[in-house]
C-alpha cells in the first residue's frame, strides 16, 4: 500500500477514539499503527471504547469496546430506566458494534466521555431474550401495526444479516404450542407467522396460498374447462352434421321434381365446414394444453410442480 494511502487509512481509524488515544496513535510510525488497526485480525486500538449505562443489578458479564453481554432488567431503549419493570421483565442482551458506526469515544466539544446505551435501532448487530418487552417492538423499527397488545416475552435478534442453518434436519417455525402466555394469560387463538419484506404496513402483508387446497381449486377449475371443450366439440360435430343435411337440401318443384341445392346455402355451409374445422382443432390444442398443464405444474411428480417439495405451511 502506498505510504500517502496509508497515512489516509490510518488517519481514518484514528477518527472514533479519544483526544489523548488519537495523539498517542499518530505518533507511532506507520508499520506501528497498522498493528493496532485491526486489519489482519490484530487488535482494534482504533475502536471507541465506552462505558455502558447501566442501572443497580445489572450484570455485565463481558465487554469489550462496544460489544458486550449485559443481563439484568430488559431494556426498550438506551436509557438504562425504559423498561416494563416488576416482576419477570429481565432478560439477556447481547450486542456487536453498539452505537453503529459513528459512535464516539467522547463528546468532541466538552471532552466528557459518552456513555453507551442498549439501542437496537443503531447497534449493528444484537440479540435480546427478555421475560416482557413491547409486544409492538417499535423501537426494532418493526411495522407491525399492533397496538394495544400487552408486554410478553420475546426473544428478538437484528444485524445487517441473519442467516439460520439447520446442518441435517428440519428446520421448523411453530406458533400457538402453550395454552398459556409467559405472562399465565390464555391463549386464544392460533397466532400468525408474517414475512414482511421490506417492513411494510401491516395491512399491505397478503396471507400465503395453502399448496394443497390449490391444487384442488386449480384442478377443479381445468376439469371444469376441459367439460365446456368436450361440450364444444360434441355441439361442433352435431352442427356439422346439420350443415351437411342443409348442403345437399333441395325441394321438390314442378311435377314433383327435385330441384337443385341452394348455391348460397352450399357457399356458405362450405365456409361453416372450414369454421368447424378451425374449432375442433382449437378445441383438441385447449384440452391437449391442459392436461399437460396439470402432469406438469399439478402432479407431485411433475417437472414444475407448483407446490415447493421443502417448505410446508398450515
Amino acid at each position: 500500500m502506498a505510504p500517502g494511502k496509508l497515512d489516509k487509512l490510518l488517519k481514518d481509524l484514528a477518527k472514533n477514539i479519544s483526544t489523548d488515544e488519537a495523539e498517542a496513535f499518530s505518533e507511532l510510525s506507520s508499520e506501528a499503527r497498522l498493528a493496532f488497526s485491526g486489519i489482519g485480525g490484530g487488535p482494534n486500538y482504533q475502536d471507541p471504547d465506552l462505558d455502558l449505562a447501566a442501572q443497580p443489578g445489572d450484570v455485565i458479564s463481558s465487554k469489550y469496546k462496544t460489544s458486550y453481554h449485559l443481563v439484568g432488567q430488559t431494556r426498550t431503549g438506551i436509557h438504562p430506566l425504559s423498561g416494563y419493570g416488576g416482576e419477570k421483565s429481565h432478560g439477556h442482551i447481547l450486542v456487536a458494534g453498539g452505537g453503529g458506526p459513528n459512535v464516539k469515544e467522547e463528546d468532541k466539544k466538552s471532552g466528557d466521555r459518552n456513555v453507551l446505551g442498549y439501542n437496537p435501532s443503531v447497534d449493528a448487530a444484537s440479540i435480546c431474550i427478555t421475560a416482557k418487552t413491547d409486544h409492538r417492538f417499535s423501537q426494532w423499527g418493526i411495522k407491525t401495526g399492533e397496538k394495544e397488545r400487552l408486554p410478553t416475552s420475546a426473544v428478538l435478534a437484528k444485524a445487517d444479516k441473519i442467516v439460520i442453518v439447520a446442518g441435517t434436519e428440519d428446520l421448523i417455525l411453530a406458533t400457538s404450542t402453550k395454552a398459556k402466555d409467559s405472562q399465565n394469560r390464555n391463549n386464544w387463538g392460533v397466532s400468525r407467522i408474517k414475512l414482511n419484506a421490506g417492513n411494510v404496513e401491516d395491512d399491505l402483508l397478503q396471507s400465503v396460498p395453502k399448496g394443497e387446497k390449490l391444487l384442488e381449486v386449480l384442478n377443479s377449475i381445468i376439469e371444469s374447462i376441459d367439460e365446456i371443450s368436450s361440450d364444444v366439440e360434441a355441439l361442433n360435430i352435431y352442427l356439422s352434421k346439420l350443415n351437411r343435411s342443409l348442403m345437399n337440401h333441395y325441394h321438390h318443384g314442378f311435377a314433383a321434381e327435385p330441384t337443385l341445392p341452394s348455391f348460397d346455402v352450399q357457399k356458405a355451409s362450405m365456409q361453416m365446414c372450414q369454421d368447424q374445422l378451425r374449432v375442433a382443432q382449437s378445441v383438441t390444442s385447449v384440452r391437449a394444453k391442459l392436461h399437460m398443464l396439470a402432469k406438469n405444474h399439478l402432479s407431485p411428480t411433475g417437472k414444475n410442480y407448483i407446490n415447493s417439495r421443502t417448505v410446508q405451511v398450515a
